[in-house]
C-alpha cells in the first residue's frame, strides 16, 4: 500500500476514491497499485517504488588521490517502479535501463537507507565549495575527500563511469532493503533514453541488509 499526503479539507475526496484511513498513523492510504494514478494529487513525485530498494555500490577512482574508493547510489529496479502519470507501464522499456540509480543526496533516499550509509560507510554531510552548500555525499576512504555527485546522475553510465560491457571487471553490488509499504519517488524517468537496453542488475550481487522500510 501507499500512504498519501491528504489535507484535512480533501479527506472526503480521498475517501470517494476509495482511499482508506489508518487511525494509528492518522494518514490516508491507497491499497491497489493498479489505481495509484487516481491519487496523484496526494503523491509527491511521478513514480512509486514497490517491493525493494537498494544501495548500489561500486569502486571508482578518487579524483584527488587516484586510489579506488567505494561510491554509493540509491537504486530501484525498473520493474519495481510504477509510473502514476500513465505515460508508460514499463519503465525499463521506456528508458532502456533495468535499474534507476539516484544520488544519495536526493530527497528520494529514505531515512533508513541514509542512516545505514551514515553508520556503515564514510558517507556524510559535507560542504561543497563547488556548489556552495552542504549535502550528503560520498567520501574517499583513503584521503577523506568529498567525491561529489558528478558520477551519479540519471543515467547508469554516469555511475559506473565505464562501458556497461566491462562490469564483469568492476561489478555493482546491491544492498537490499525490503519495502513494507510502497514509497513515492520524485525522480523523473525518461530524461535519458537508450537503445539497446542496458542491463546492470545482477541477482548474484545482492547483499541483504536485513532492514525493512515502512
Amino acid at each position: 500500500m501507499l500512504y498519501l499526503n491528504v489535507p484535512f479539507l480533501e479527506k472526503d475526496e480521498a475517501k470517494s476514491k476509495y482511499a482508506r484511513w489508518d487511525p494509528e498513523k492518522k494518514k490516508w492510504y491507497a491499497t491497489n497499485k493498479k489505481y495509484y494514478y487516481r491519487f496523484s494529487k496526494w503523491i509527491e513525485g511521478e513514480l512509486v517504488a514497490t517491493n525493494n530498494v537498494y544501495i548500489a555500490v561500486m569502486d571508482r577512482e578518487c579524483w584527488k588521490c587516484k586510489n579506488e574508493t567505494p561510491v554509493y547510489g540509491f537504486a530501484v529496479r525498473s520493474k519495481d517502479i510504477i509510473d502514476i502519470t500513465g505515460e508508460t507501464d514499463d519503465i525499463e522499456e521506456y528508458t532502456g535501463f533495468d535499474t534507476v540509480i539516484i544520488p544519495i543526496s536526493s530527497n528520494d533516499v529514505t531515512e533508513e537507507v541514509r542512516k545505514y550509509l551514515s553508520e556503515s560507510t564514510k558517507c556524510e554531510i559535507r560542504f561543497s565549495r563547488t556548489i556552495k552548500k552542504s549535502y550528503f555525499s560520498n567520501i574517499c576512504t583513503h584521503c577523506n575527500t568529498l567525491q561529489g555527485n558528478h558520477f551519479v546522475y540519471d543515467e547508469v553510465d554516469s555511475f559506473t563511469g565505464i562501458e556497461t560491457t566491462m562490469l564483469e571487471e568492476n561489478p555493482i553490488s546491491y544492498i537490499k532493503f525490503k519495502l513494507v509499504n510502497d514509497i513515492p519517488l520524485i525522480y523523473e524517468a525518461g530524461d535519458h533514453i537508450v537503445a539497446p537496453p542496458v542491463k546492470i542488475f545482477d541477482e548474484n550481487n545482492i547483499i541483504e541488509s536485513g532492514i525493512s522500510i515502512e
